[in-house]
C-alpha cells in the first residue's frame, strides 16, 4: 500500500507555506508542534487515507484535519486563518508527486474556545481524491 497521505502532506505544507496573505495570519505551519510555540500557528491534526480503486487505476480519500491555534482573544483571528485556508484549498489545484488530485475541497470548519479559555483553535477538515499518476 502506497502511503499517499504523506505526499499530500508534504504537499499540502508547501502550499500553505507558499501563501504570503495566509502566512501574515499565522506564523508557522506544523506537523508535530514544539514546546513553546508562540501562537497563532496552524497544526495538521490528523491524516488518513481509505483506498477507493477502480479497475487499473489505484486511487485514494485523503481525510485531513488542519487546526489553527491562536490566544483566547483570537476568536477573530483563528476565523480569518479558516477563511484564507478556505479560500487556499477549497476546490484548488495541488500538485502532488506522483498523483493526481482529482478533487479537493473543504468539508467542515469549526471554531472553539480550548484549553481552560487560554486558547482557541479552529478546525477545517479537507477531504482529496487523489489518483496514481
Amino acid at each position: 500500500m502506497s502511503l499517499v497521505m504523506q505526499a499530500v502532506q508534504q504537499a499540502l505544507v508547501f502550499k500553505m507555506l507558499g501563501d504570503a496573505v495566509l502566512m501574515d495570519r499565522v506564523d508557522a505551519v506544523y506537523d508535530v508542534v514544539p514546546q513553546r510555540s508562540s501562537l497563532p500557528y496552524i497544526c495538521i491534526a490528523g491524516i488518513e487515507q481509505e483506498a477507493r480503486d477502480s479497475v487499473g487505476q489505484a486511487a485514494w480519500e485523503v481525510r485531513v484535519e488542519l487546526e489553527v491555534w491562536t490566544e483566547a482573544e483570537g476568536r477573530k483571528q483563528a476565523m480569518a486563518a479558516l477563511e484564507r485556508l478556505q479560500a487556499v484549498l477549497h476546490q484548488a489545484s495541488l500538485s502532488v508527486t506522483g498523483y493526481a488530485v482529482q478533487e479537493m475541497r473543504v468539508m467542515a470548519a469549526r471554531c472553539d474556545v480550548a484549553e481552560r479559555q487560554t486558547r482557541v483553535v479552529g478546525t477545517m477538515e479537507l477531504l482529496l481524491l487523489v489518483q496514481q499518476s
